[in-house]
């Protein structure tokens, strides 16, 4: 769904519309306040209730876009002088299980990072990219993970190929040796270096709040995570590449080769 709007829209958008937004913020949406650092509780409260007015809401009605079922793809030219290509797809939100945790794992280990399958194989042993990296994406109805990378015209056919090829190898042979034990501390030590800014721990401690209403401590967390296996993972592997419906979108040279996207719209342990 659109984030910023449209040129239209934000044209619309003057004095008037600004503080009616700003009092539908204050009073009608469910705001969340989130504090950090040496501080007490209940005064934090209390001075919060005194400047704003609080009232207590609840999370209101939305109605959630339905996730694509089909594949597709979407080419365009213009005046670039690199390939840009990036594939999606998006899986459902299961309350139960270690889906979420298991997500992070296999997105590190297959393109989150300068160590991750994709940044080593397509990048540095065959020098078909000069960015390649996957992401996960968390919404309220879905959770989404998107695969980019940007390479010259004349390498972009080999460089999905090889692709193709990492995901075959993961569905086929499954994780290598230690690897799932290093995305963990990868990931443990990303959140902790990020813990020692309180604008990071503002921000987690809020999105956690939002999200599912309560907050998880970094100890819980980290026992959480360890204890993902090996199975949890390769089961969210074959949800995301041998079930889910992919969709993908280039931008190419308005004189360059052609590009077929459709064989990385079908992921296949064949």
């Amino acid at each position: 769904l659109p984030i910023a709007g449209s040129v239209a829209s934000v044209r619309r958008v003057g004095a008037t519309e600004l503080r009616e937004h700003h009092w539908r913020v204050l009073h009608e949406y469910p705001l969340v306040v989130v504090a950090v650092g040496d501080l007490e509780h209940r005064p934090v409260v209390d001075r919060v209730r005194d400047l704003l007015s609080l009232k207590a809401s609840t999370r209101p009605d939305v109605v959630l876009p339905r996730t694509g079922s089909g594949r597709g793809a979407g080419i365009r030219r213009k005046d670039v002088t690199q390939t840009n290509v990036v594939l999606g797809t998006s899986i459902p939100i299961r309350e139960q299980g270690h889906q979420r945790l298991a997500l992070g794992l296999m997105n590190v280990i297959f393109g989150d990072g300068m160590a991750s399958r994709l940044f080593q194989k397509v990048r540095e042993e065959y020098g078909l990219a000069y960015s390649i990296y996957s992401a996960v994406d968390n919404y309220r109805g879905c959770r989404s993970f998107d695969i980019a990378l940007g390479m010259e015209p004349k390498r972009q056919q080999k460089a999905l190929d090889l692709i193709r090829v990492e995901v075959r190898n993961l569905l086929q042979q499954g994780l290598q040796s230690g690897e799932l034990e290093r995305a963990k501390s990868t990931m443990l030590g990303g959140i902790m270096l990020g813990m020692d800014g309180p604008s990071h721990r503002m921000n987690r401690l809020a999105r956690q709040v939002i999200r599912s209403g309560h907050f998880s401590s970094f100890p819980k967390l980290r026992k959480e995570l360890t204890s993902v296996s090996d199975r949890e993972v390769m089961d969210v592997v074959e949800e995301v590449f041998a079930l889910a419906s992919w969709s993908a979108g280039a931008v190419i040279p308005r004189r360059g080769s052609e590009i077929d996207l459709e064989p990385v719209l079908h992921f296949s342990k064949a």
